[in-house]
C-alpha cells in the first residue's frame, strides 16, 4: 500500500525517479566506458607520439641546422666572392689582351707576307740576269783579244759582278728581313 501525502503517491514517485536516475547513471557509465575511456586512451596515446615525434623533429631539426650551417660555411663570403670575381676579371682581361696582340700579331704577318706569285717572278727575274750576264760573258770573251786590253776587261767584269751582287743582295735583303722577324 502505498502511502500518499495529501493526495499525492510519494513511494511510487520516488521509485519512478530512482529508476530513470540508475537508468541514466548507467547509460553514462555505459557512454565513458564505450567512448570516453577510449577517447582518453588514444588522447594520452596520441600526446606520447606527439612528445616522441616533437623529441624527433627536435633532434631532426638539429641536425638539419648544423647540415646547413655547414654548407653555409662552405659558401663564399661576400667579400671573398668579390676578391674572387676581381682576380677572374683580371685573369679574363689578361687573356683579351692576349688575343688582341696576337690578331694584331697576324695581321701584320699578313699584311706583309710575300705571296709564292711574287717569289716567282722575283726568281725569274733574276735567271733573266743571269742569262743576260752570261752572254755578256760569252760576248766578252769572244771580243776579249780585239778591243780592249786584259787589265781593262778585267775592270770591266769586275764591275758587272759587283752589279750582280748588288742585285742579289737587294734581291735576298726582303727575305732576309722577314727571317729576322719572324723569331
Amino acid at each position: 500500500m502505498a502511502e500518499q501525502t495529501n493526495g499525492y503517491n510519494w513511494s511510487g514517485r520516488y521509485g519512478n525517479i530512482l529508476q530513470t536516475l540508475t537508468v541514466v547513471g548507467v547509460a553514462l557509465s555505459a557512454i565513458y566506458a564505450g567512448v570516453i575511456m577510449p577517447l582518453h586512451e588514444q588522447l594520452r596515446d596520441l600526446q606520447t607520439s606527439i612528445g616522441s615525434t616533437a623529441a624527433t623533429d627536435t633532434q631532426n631539426l638539429e641536425k638539419m641546422g648544423d647540415f646547413t650551417i655547414a654548407q653555409l660555411d662552405k659558401k663564399l663570403s661576400k667579400d671573398e666572392h668579390a676578391e674572387f670575381k676581381l682576380r677572374t676579371d683580371k685573369s679574363v682581361e689578361n687573356l683579351q689582351q692576349e688575343i688582341a696582340s696576337g690578331r694584331s700579331d697576324v695581321a701584320f704577318l699578313r699584311d706583309n707576307q710575300v705571296t709564292r706569285a711574287e717569289h716567282v717572278t722575283h726568281w725569274d727575274q733574276i735567271k733573266e740576269s743571269i742569262m743576260e750576264m752570261r752572254k755578256q760573258i760569252d760576248d766578252l770573251r769572244k771580243d776579249f783579244g780585239g778591243q780592249y786590253t786584259v787589265s781593262e776587261k778585267l775592270k770591266d767584269m769586275q764591275d758587272q759582278l759587283n752589279q750582280m751582287r748588288d742585285l742579289h743582295q737587294a734581291a735576298t735583303a726582303p727575305a732576309a728581313m722577314q727571317k729576322e722577324q719572324k723569331p
